[in-house]
């Protein structure tokens, strides 16, 4: 078990890597070395004690997106204030004092302490919303389930309503988003994760390439997921038009294991158009076409 507040066993005698001597900066090329290494393996250990299991972090040893993400809601975590957390959100820099303390949390001082345990209902708030969010996000989906354009074909349809009196259906869906006839699998699929589950999600939610793109950078309330970690409530984006074309489909992960979904815009079986089918169905898919997994951030 990680020891936050001292005695033998601390996450520094746990990392056997080089010293913090440097401040870490997001850049192109991405930073790398063992001081990467052993800050990503303790924020990791850190995430794991405090049962943080929804911001993926790979221990690379490369200074990405993903690493400053995860510094950051570390700190927060830990209870260290705006001169520790401002650098990494408006400079994209973790300085040298706050490697030091992500790595040594038990080198905190008595207000940080203070601090992280007031931050702890708000904390056990976020980490039960990663719960709660993504199961309403997929009940709803799958009470669509069957929901076709009227007339066929028209990227519209009539609201209606599931058997909890929720609204739904193609119009409504794009509606949502200020849209009128549009290809909807991700007004689908993005309404269920922000209007039903409570993400908080922005930017143009509605276009497969452009969540792709937030993902990778951890912003706007997306964040990229190994295949291997996708759960529901997650967004799988797929390509059906070969490995070089780009993304044109997104759907709701509704089990663990990406290929079980329920797509909006697609046919009930993989006779008919997958992207542009014109209705609400579960699906098993091939992940020989899935491009990425993006999860939409839940929140209370």
């Amino acid at each position: 078990m990680l020891n936050l507040s001292g005695g033998t066993r601390t996450l520094a005698a746990m990392t056997s890597a080089k010293g913090v001597h440097r401040p870490l900066t997001l850049a192109t090329p991405h930073a790398k070395g063992a001081d990467v290494r052993a800050l990503q393996s303790s924020i990791k250990k850190g995430f794991e004690h405090y049962k943080i299991d929804w911001l993926p972090l790979a221990v690379d040893g490369e200074l990405g997106p993903q690493t400053l993400h995860a510094a950051r809601f570390y700190s927060w975590v830990l209870g260290l204030g705006s001169g520790h957390r401002v650098p990494i959100q408006k400079r994209h820099t973790i300085t040298e004092a706050t490697q030091r303390l992500l790595r040594s949390p038990e080198h905190r001082s008595a207000i940080e302490r203070t601090r992280a345990k007031r931050r702890q209902p708000r904390l056990a708030k976020i980490r039960k919303a990663q719960s709660e969010g993504p199961a309403a996000a997929v009940a709803y989906a799958r009470s669509f389930i069957g929901t076709t354009e009227s007339p066929a074909g028209s990227n519209t349809g009539p609201t209606v309503q599931n058997d909890k009196g929720q609204p739904g259906g193609v119009s409504f869906w794009e509606a949502y988003w200020g849209l009128g006839a549009c290809y909807w699998c991700l007004c689908f699929a993005s309404y269920c994760a922000k209007a039903i589950g409570g993400a908080r999600i922005s930017g143009n939610c509605t276009y497969s390439v452009a969540i792709e793109g937030y993902a990778r950078n951890h912003e706007n309330g997306w964040v990229q997921v190994p295949v291997s970690e996708a759960r529901p409530g997650d967004i799988s984006i797929w390509k059906f038009d070969g490995p070089s074309a780009p993304s044109d489909h997104g759907e709701l992960v509704v089990e663990n294991g990406v290929a079980e979904d329920v797509g909006g815009n697609t046919s009930s079986d993989n006779s008919g158009s997958q992207s542009n089918g014109g209705g609400v169905f579960a699906k098993h898919r091939d992940l020989s076409q899935l491009s990425m997994v993006a999860r939409p951030l839940y929140s209370p």
